[in-house]
């Protein structure tokens, strides 16, 4: 999961809306500073898993940072398979 950080604009404003344009089109995902989290997907539960998703990895990494652990990382190619085998799902 690799989603840009969108800098902090007023909500609602076509200042935010054009930095989420900018930054969004190659993400299904973005972090908007102070606001949170945004997702996309091909239909509203596809966008909903994404954001689930997140949450459980932020929880963990949030739980290893205050144990101070490192969390380990999965090699790169495992999750493109991973990624290849959740989407056939």
């Amino acid at each position: 999961m690799d989603y840009p950080v969108i800098e902090w604009y007023l909500g609602g404003t076509k200042d935010l809306a054009k930095a989420v344009l900018e930054k969004f089109d190659k993400a299904n995902g973005a972090f908007l500073r102070n606001h949170g989290l945004i997702t996309t997907g091909k239909d509203l539960r596809k966008a909903a898993d994404a954001t689930l998703s997140v949450e459980h990895t932020v929880s963990i990494l949030l739980a290893c940072k205050m144990a101070g652990l490192e969390p380990s990382l999965i090699p790169e190619k495992a999750v493109d398979f991973l990624r290849q085998f959740a989407g056939a799902i």
